[in-house]
Order: structure tokens, then sequence, then C-alpha cells
């Protein structure tokens, strides 16, 4: 509904009721990598409704300017609804620690200029999959302050129907795929191409005991020995038939419990050619990779994934959907094509057999690379490992392959031109940021394939938007940056009890789908994002995410970086961000646009708060420097309108909040009010209306729905309430209330035709003066709304006129045949309204004076034989109010 009500920016009248410091103070308003640069990379940085037109760059260790520059020209970033401006210093190479200032506006986060400015946050995103690794204790040797006991042992599973089989099965080990416990095969698999690819490429980097986990010290690359803890998994998902198992899961996703306190049945479930060919590829690609850390698993891998081909083969459209009786992770896909295409080109490579070669040949139109990979679309890693590793397929082939990726390359690095943002195009959907961290890992494979820098400093701003060069201000890197995701969707960093989650994960990102029903403050597609742990749409983790960013930031730092060490401690304390609350407004709370908004809040931090920023829809407001944080704002226009507190504590990070606010107005009775212009609702939405003067109509008014509007009620007295209404159905009813629940009236829709075919009902009501709510309380469905009027019904029995004074009316001839003479007398000698209505107070006539010349005056009124015989009431209105009535009756 939200992002179907227009909003209107608007002018603030800020009263602070603490001193506010301005100079400096808008550090939210900057979107910058976090953690920092490369000295050779594209350095850019976004600014929010800058008012400024130059920047310079300070070094915090001197506060000395090192750099400055003109601010790029202003551009409207539709995806975020957000006007923007860019600072570039890419020519700043010197190894530092700076900020970015603009005078008089405010200065950035900090960050690095330095050769392993993404080391570590590399090191972090693999080292996330063994917190992942089920059946394992996570020691504090190894997992520091996320220590946890051994969780799902998985060695009694119990094969569920779906299986084809019945029992027991022991199938322990393996990756958590998400911020849930289940184990899935086909998302598994997309983890592991991913991080096999990058070594393939990058074999030297995570070298042994890099990341600190147990197989650390065995001479082994840590990569692979993560790696192995995942295959380790899959063989045991592999049937005797050679078909792979589909996921290993209880029935339902469990609660917020850590995985020793999570004893449901688990189940080994479904088997599908999908889930058999991402076994098949996986295996194939370590039956190659494998060979020197150990030739006989590599062998065993291989002969493992010639055996799952051959299944898939002979069962080349099994597909998997849930059983009735299970609601974990579905992955459903209907189309195996893609898998086939990566299982084949894997297996060519691995073996550089005839049958997989001659299989792709006679498909070799469909190997090129047109997109990013995903659980769902493997073959882009198909065309990945052909363009890199010897495959015997004919040169052109490969060229083509080559071709593409190159080609899709440069598609993405002239959108990143184009966009205010600096990135590829790509819908804000669920798992958005592995989107554009495949994106990114895409162009490394392009700098690969041509040598030539611009690619990686296009992967290397794909990092930069992960770190916080985005539109929602967030690192959405845990644990890496300033401001950073604090509550993924996981269970194990919600049910341990530790304030900062595990780091090195990387959550979903913007999602405008919302599929979790949470309340988005923001409705822009590239603000869908939430930190909030119940967010499984925009703020979970998940295996299949992190794996593209582990080889683009890895991939970053192997080309841009140096190959001096960097300490990767197991940490065993961590700073906490500071802690803010909005006290008022509440979250999604209505506010009339006539009263002043009082925003209160909490801010507190053991390091202490530097400062409090707030931003009204991303607009700077004040900033604040001590307790109490306390705002009085004036001039909020109806709508939605969004309130961001950024708390900063003295070590620099930061913790963002925002709630939403309904902004509305009250609307001055007698008048007119559209009906999407409520103060509050339930189940409304709106559509454009075809009905006069167009806009928007409320649609479908179910049982129970309701709408409130404010209004004010200038005079005392009875109205007549019209509503404007169309139904297809017969017999729509509503109740009109007011705020004490008291049924003013009852009103039946009939059919009007359709839901876009209008007529207008009526009601007479009674209503006291001044500030009130009425409620529209639908009791029937099945009609649209798309306007209510209040129109003042004046008395029509002469003894009830009570209009008191000197002003006065006269009708002659009274009775009324057709035409006659109205008489006036009145006090001030002003633009004068006459205004004529029959007994049930509508108005059938009405005359205009712009000024009355004397006390006294006279004129014909020209009925022209249109009036039906009964009784009429005429009132002289001046300035807004009555001044004088007079009865009639109309006769033939």
């Amino acid at each position: 509904m939200r992002n179907l009500l227009y909003r209107i920016k608007f002018a603030l009248l800020i009263l602070p009721l603490v001193y506010i410091t301005v100079a400096q103070s808008q550090t939210n308003a900057f979107r910058i990598n976090q953690l920092g640069y490369y000295p050779t990379a594209n350095k850019i940085a976004m600014v929010v409704f800058p008012k400024a037109t130059t920047f310079e760059v300070v070094n915090t260790a001197n506060n000395q300017v090192v750099f400055s520059g003109n601010l790029s020209p202003l551009t409207y970033y539709r995806d975020a609804e957000d006007s923007v401006r860019n600072c570039d210093f890419s020519a700043l190479t010197t190894v530092g620690s700076y900020k970015i200032r603009i005078p008089s506006f405010g200065e950035s986060f900090p960050f690095e200029i330095s050769e392993t400015v993404l080391r570590k946050a590399a090191y972090a995103s693999l080292k996330s999959f063994y917190y992942q690794r089920s059946s394992a204790q996570i020691a504090s040797t190894y997992g520091g302050l996320w220590a946890r006991p051994l969780g799902h042992p998985d060695t009694n599973c119990t094969f569920h129907a779906s299986s084809g089989k019945t029992g027991k099965i022991s199938s322990p080990g393996g990756w958590y795929d998400a911020g849930d416990f289940g184990k899935y095969v086909v998302n598994g698999g997309i983890a592991v191409a991913n991080l096999l690819s990058f070594y393939e490429n990058f074999n030297s980097f995570f070298a042994d005991g890099t990341i600190r986990i147990p197989e650390s010290g065995n001479g082994k690359n840590d990569l692979l020995d993560e790696v192995k803890y995942e295959l380790d998994w899959l063989k045991t998902m592999q049937d005797t038939d050679g078909g792979v198992f589909f996921k290993l899961s209880t029935l339902t996703f469990p609660g917020y419990v850590m995985p020793a306190a999570d004893t449901n049945t688990r189940y080994m479930i479904g088997k599908s050619t999908t889930s058999t060919l991402n076994f098949a590829a996986m295996m194939a690609m370590a039956g190659r990779i494998y060979k020197d850390y150990d030739a006989n698993y590599a062998a065993d891998c291989l002969v493992r994934a010639e055996t799952a081909w051959v299944w898939a083969k002979a069962n080349p459209t099994i597909y998997f959907k849930n059983p009735a009786d299970v609601f974990t992770g579905e992955y459903g896909d209907t189309n195996a094509y893609d898998e086939f295409l990566w299982a084949a080109a894997e297996l060519s490579i691995s073996t550089q057999k005839n049958e997989y070669k001659t299989y792709l040949d006679v498909r070799s139109g469909q190997l090129n690379y047109t997109s990013d990979p995903g659980w769902e679309r493997a073959q882009p890693l198909a065309a990945l490992s052909l363009a890199t590793q010897v495959n015997g397929l004919p040169a052109a082939t490969i060229t083509a392959i080559k071709n593409s990726i190159i080609s899709i390359s440069d598609t993405w690095l002239n959108q990143m031109n184009a966009n205010a943002c600096r990135i590829p195009t790509f819908t804000f959907s669920w798992g958005s940021n592995a989107t554009i961290a495949n994106k990114g890992v895409c162009l490394l494979y392009a700098y690969l394939l041509t040598k030539d820098l611009k690619y990686v400093k296009g992967a290397a701003e794909c990092a930069d938007y992960l770190l916080g060069k985005n539109a929602t201000g967030y690192s959405f890197v845990t644990g890496y940056g300033s401001k950073t995701t604090m509550n993924p969707h996981h269970r194990q960093c919600v049910a341990d009890g530790i304030v900062q989650p595990i780091p090195g994960f990387v959550s979903g990102g913007p999602n405008s789908a919302k599929q979790d029903k949470q309340i988005y403050p923001f409705t822009a597609p590239a603000k869908c994002f939430i930190d909030v742990k119940d967010s499984y749409s925009s703020n979970e983790v998940c295996v299949s995410w992190n794996s593209p960013m582990t080889a683009l930031f890895a991939g970053v730092d192997a080309i841009l970086g140096n190959n001096l060490p960097v300490a990767f401690d197991v940490p065993t304390t961590v700073n906490e961000p500071p802690v803010v609350t909005i006290t008022s407004p509440a979250y999604d709370s209505k506010n009339s646009a006539d009263v002043r908004l009082a925003i209160n809040a909490t801010a507190t931090d053991a390091n202490g708060i530097a400062k409090v920023e707030l931003y009204i829809d991303s607009r700077f407001i004040g900033v604040l420097t001590a307790s109490p944080y306390q705002w009085s704002v004036a001039g909020l226009t109806k709508g939605y309108h969004t309130v961001t507190l950024v708390a900063f504590d003295t070590k620099g990070l930061a913790t963002e909040k925002t709630n939403s606010i309904l902004s509305y107005q009250t609307f001055n009775i007698p008048g007119k009010v559209e009906a999407e212009d409520f103060s509050n609702m339930l189940g409304i939405s709106t559509q454009t209306t075809t009905d006069t003067n167009g806009g928007l109509n409320v649609t479908s008014l179910d049982a129970n729905d309701y709408l409130d509007y404010s209004i004010n009620v200038l005079e005392a007295g009875n109205y007549r309430v019209e509503f404007r209404v169309a139904s297809n159905v017969s017999a729509g009813k509503f109740d009109l209330r007011n705020s004490s629940s008291q049924v003013l009236s009852t009103f039946t829709v009939n059919t009007t035709g359709n839901m876009q075919s209008w007529a207008t009902i009526s009601n007479t009501i009674a209503l006291t003066a001044g500030k009130q709510t009425l409620r529209i309380f639908t009791t029937v469905a099945g009609f649209n709304l798309n306007w209510i009027n209040f129109v003042r019904v004046y008395p029509t029995a002469l003894d009830e006129l009570n209009v008191t004074g000197k002003n006065s009316l006269l009708i002659s001839p009274n009775p009324v045949i057709r035409d006659f003479n109205l008489q006036y007398n009145s006090v001030e000698n002003t633009a004068t309204e006459f205004v004529m209505y029959n007994i049930n107070g509508k108005v059938v006539d009405n005359i205009n004076m712009e000024s009355v010349q004397s006390g006294n005056g006279e004129f014909n009124w020209k009925t022209k034989n249109q009036l039906v015989d009964g009784i009429y009431c005429i009132i002289m209105k001046q300035k807004g109010s009555v001044i004088a009535a007079s009865k009639f009756i109309k006769i033939k």
C-alpha cells in the first residue's frame, strides 16, 4: 500500500530542544566503502542530497587536506529516490587513513588506502563457512567468541518417503545452508563451484593456516580444507544407483535455537535430476583440483561424478517439489538443461573424454556467458570453467565463450558508468548482494582473459557496494565496516546471546518483494532492507551468497594487493556499536500534518556517544552531541515519511534505526475528502480511477476493512455525507462511525455495473464542531470508494434558521411559482454567495457576487422552472460563514 501512495517532499522547520552542532555533522549522508580502497583502484564515494559542489580528503592522522576535487553533477538515483553527487578521488594513491570532508556539510566514515584493504574481509568470508559446519563443535581455539557445542550429528537420519527408501542413514558433516539448519545439495553446489573456481585461478591465496580452522597446519590450502568438509558430506548424499538425494533437513524450520538444541528428527528428502547434476559437476571439479591434495580422494570424486551423470541421463526430468509435510527450503527448478551443460563442462575438463566433449559440441550455441549464476541457473558456471581451463573443445567455441564474458563485462562497466551508485543493472530481489558479487566475479574473469585493469577496477567497485557504497549506507558484511548489519537472520547469531554477529557473513541485501512480510520503512527498491532478525527476505545469510563474495574480495586483493602477510586473529572480544532506540514516533505511527512531530530517542554505548544524526526521508535535519536526543519538527506533508537516527560512538561505530510515519491531513468540513487521504486504515490498497477528475480510488473493500479520516467540523449541525462508490456486486455495506465506535449511519452499496462505474450515495448525519475522527467500517465486502463529500444541511423551517444580526433575506412572492425577487441586507460590502438547498440539503442552485454595493440590494432569481414542488432554503454567505437564511415554498 505504502508504495502506491505518493510522497510529497517537504520543507522542515526544526526547533531543537538542545544545542545542535551543524559543522561536519553529516556522516550517514556519505555512501562509501567503509574499509577502503587499493592504491590503483577507482575511489568513488556517493553523497546523498549534498549542499555543495566541492569536496576534500583529509588525513585522519593530522587532519591535513591531501586532496580536493569537484563533486559530480547532481543526479537522481531512481532506485533509491535520492539525489546524489559522487566524489572521485581515484588520483589519491598514497597509503594512509582518510576521511572525505565537505565543509559546512559533513564528513564520511574513516577509510584506508592500503594494499591489503580487503584481505581480512576475504578471510572472514571464507571463515564463515567454518561457522556453518554441521555435526561439528566450533572450538574456542578456532571460533573464539562464537564457540559452540556440536549440533546435528546426523548419524541417524530417517529416509523420508520422497527419497524412495526406508530406514536410517548416516549423513554427517557439511555446511548449514543459510540461516536455518538444512543442508541442500543444489545450493551447496553453487558455493563449492564458486570457491573451487577461485582456487583454480588463484591457488596460492588462502594458504595453509590463513583462516585458522582445525585442518590448518596440514600443509594444504585452507580453502581446499574447508570445501572438503562439504564434499565429504555430499558423498553421503549419493544413493547406490548414482542418483543424489535433494536435501537433509527437519520437516519444518526450527525456532531461534542453537544447533545442539534442535533435536527434531532429520530426514533425507527427495532425489532429483538437478541435485544429481550439481553433484556431478562439483565432484568433477574436485576430481581434478584435489589430485595434489589427495590423489585417491580425487579419483573417488571423479568416479562418483560419472556415476551421477549416468543416472541423470537416464532420469533427465525428475524435479524436486516439497512433499506435503515438508516446509523447509524447496529450491524449486523444473529445467535441468543448464545443470546438464555445467556437469558436462566440468566432466569434459576433468576427464577429457569424448562423450562430454560431444555433448557440449552439439550445444555450443548455449555455452556463452549471458548472466550471473545462481542455484537455478548453473550454465554460467560452465562458461567460466570452459573459458579458463583446458577442455578440448574447438577453438572457435572457446573464443566465443571468452568473448561473451568480455562482452557482458563491458556492458556492466557501461552500466556502472551510467548509474548514480556506479553498479551494474540488476533487480533488487532475493539475494541481490550475491547478484552484484557474481557480476564482480565475472569482471575478474574478464581481467584474467584480457589483463585489462578496467575489469578488476570494476570488480572492486562491486566490493565497494557490499561494504557501504549503496543506497542504505550499510556495510552488508558482518563485523567489517563502521555501520554494519547486526541482526542477520541466522539462528546461531540470534540464539548465542552475543551482541555482535559472527563476522564475515553477507546479508541477502535489498529485496523489493519483501516476502517476509516485515515492515520496511523504505519503499525504494534499493533501500528495501531492514537489519532485523526476522527479515529472511533481506537479511538472511547463505553459503551461495558468501561464496561469490569470498571470490570477489580475494580476487581483487590477489590482483591489486601485495603479498605481505596480515594477521587474522581469532576474535575473543569485540567492540559493540551503540544501542539507539527511537522512543517516538513509534514504528508505523501516524501524525497530523498540522501538529508538530516530536522525535525522542535514547543512545548508549560503553565508549560513549559522540553524536546522533537525524534524517527525514534521507535528508539531514540535525545532529545532537548530548542527551536528551529530542527534536520538534513541523512541516511534514501528507504521505509516508521515514525518521532515521544514526548514533555514533567515540570509536567510530554507528547504529541506524528508522521508523516510518504517516503524516495525515485534517480536513475542514464542509468539504470533499479523497478516499486515499486516510489517517489510518486496515486492509486497504489503491488503484488509478476512471472516475471524473481521475486520481486514485480505494479498491475492493473487504469485510472488517476500515479507513479513518481526521476532520475539523467548522460548524456543528446536520451534514449530508456523500460517498462516491462503484461495485459489481449487490448489497455491499459499511458503517460510518465516530471515534467512540458509535454508528452514525449505515450505507448500502448496490451494483453500479462494474468496479469503475461510479455512483453517489448519501445520507444525513449530525456532527459536533471541532476536530474528530470518522471511520468507514466495511461490514459486507465488494465495492470501491473514490471520495467522501460533506455538505452542510441547513434547516428548512423559518423557526429553525437561528441566524441573528442585522443581515437578512426576503423572498417574494412566497410561495414561488417560477422566478422570484430576493431582497437582502448586508452589514459588510464584500464577496457574497447565495446558495439554494432542497429539503434534503442538496445544493440545487447558487449565485456568486464579487461584492454588494450597499447595505440593501435586490435581484431577480430565475429558476428556469427546474425546481420541483417542495420546500427550499436560501442562505447568504460571506467569508465562509452563513449570515442570513430564508425559506420558500415552490408550487405549480
